[in-house]
C-alpha cells in the first residue's frame, strides 16, 4: 500500500511537496492551513479528500502515514514532535528547527518510536552531488579545504513569514546559504565544516552565463527516494529558471545604462 501523506502549510512549498508526491505516486489524503479558503483551494488543486485548518488534527489523523512540514520555520519542532508522538513518520522542510536543541528532541524522538525523520536537502540527492561526492570520497580531489556556493532569487525577494526574524529565526543564510552548508556536510569529512560566508550582488552573474546543466549527467541513483528525487528535478527546473531571469534582467540592465 502506498504511504499516505498529509500536508501541513499551502503555500509554495506545500505545493511543491504535493506535486512531488504524487508524482512519486504516493496519496497525498489531508492538508491542513489556518486559512480555511487557502486550504480549501489548495485540497481542490490536488484532489486532496481531507482539509483541516489545525495542524494537530492532521498529525493525530489516523488514515496518514506520512506528515510533511512546509510551513513557517519556527514550527517545524512542535509539529515534528507531535507528528513523532502520534506515530507518523516525517519529512520537514529545511531548516529542521530554530535551535540546536529542538532539533536534537526532534531526532531523538523519531530514534525512540523507529521513525523516519528527513529533512528537505534535496540538494544531497541530486545525481551530479551524489557523483561529486563519491568522487571526493575515491579521493579523485584530494583533500577538501575550502568550498563556495553560490545561490540567486532573481526578479523577487523575500516576504510574509520570511522577513519575521520570529518566524523565519533568520535570513538568507538560513534560507538560501542551509543548501550549500547542507552538500558540504554531506561529503566525506563534511562533519568537521566550520563556517560559510555569505556574499551578494550582481558581479556573481557573469560567472553563471554558460553554466546551465548539460546533457551529461550522472546515473540515477536508486537509493534516493522516489519523492526527493522529484524534489531535485524540480529545484532543478526553478534554478534554471532563476539563472536565465538573472542574466536576462542583467543585460536589460546594460542596455539601458548604454542608452
Amino acid at each position: 500500500m502506498s504511504l499516505r501523506v498529509g500536508i501541513l502549510g499551502a503555500g509554495w512549498a506545500g505545493a511543491m511537496h504535493a506535486r512531488a508526491a504524487q508524482a512519486a505516486g504516493l496519496d497525498v489524503v489531508a492538508i491542513a492551513s489556518r486559512d480555511a479558503a487557502t486550504a480549501t483551494a489548495f485540497a481542490q488543486r490536488f484532489a486532496i479528500p481531507v482539509v483541516h485548518q489545525a495542524w494537530q488534527a492532521v498529525c493525530a489523523d489516523p488514515a496518514v502515514d506520512l506528515v510533511v512540514i512546509a510551513t513557517p520555520n519556527a514550527l517545524h519542532a512542535a509539529q515534528a514532535l507531535s507528528a513523532l508522538s502520534h506515530g507518523k513518520h516525517v519529512l520537514v522542510e529545511k531548516p529542521m528547527a530554530l535551535t540546536v536543541a529542538d532539533g536534537a528532541a526532534m531526532v531523538a524522538a523519531a530514534s525512540a518510536a523507529g521513525l523516519t525523520l528527513a529533512v528537505g536537502h534535496m540538494w544531497r540527492y541530486r545525481d551530479e552531488v551524489i557523483g561529486l561526492r563519491d568522487r571526493i570520497a575515491a579521493g579523485a580531489f584530494g583533500k577538501i579545504v575550502r568550498t563556495h556556493g553560490h545561490g540567486v532569487h532573481a526578479g523577487w525577494g523575500p516576504s510574509g513569514w520570511f522577513t519575521s526574524l520570529e518566524l523565519a529565526g533568520g535570513g538568507a543564510l538560513i534560507d538560501m546559504g542551509i543548501h550549500a552548508i547542507g552538500i558540504r556536510r554531506g561529503w566525506p569529512g563534511g562533519a568537521s565544516h566550520r563556517g560559510k560566508r555569505l556574499r551578494r550582488g550582481p558581479q556573481w552573474l557573469d560567472k553563471w552565463r554558460g553554466h546551465a546543466p548539460g546533457p551529461e549527467r550522472y546515473p540515477r541513483d536508486p537509493r534516493r527516494p522516489a519523492h526527493l528525487r522529484r524534489l531535485s528535478d524540480l529545484a532543478d527546473l526553478g534554478c534554471q529558471r532563476a539563472r536565465r531571469r538573472a542574466i536576462g534582467a542583467r543585460e536589460r540592465g546594460l542596455v539601458e545604462r548604454r542608452r
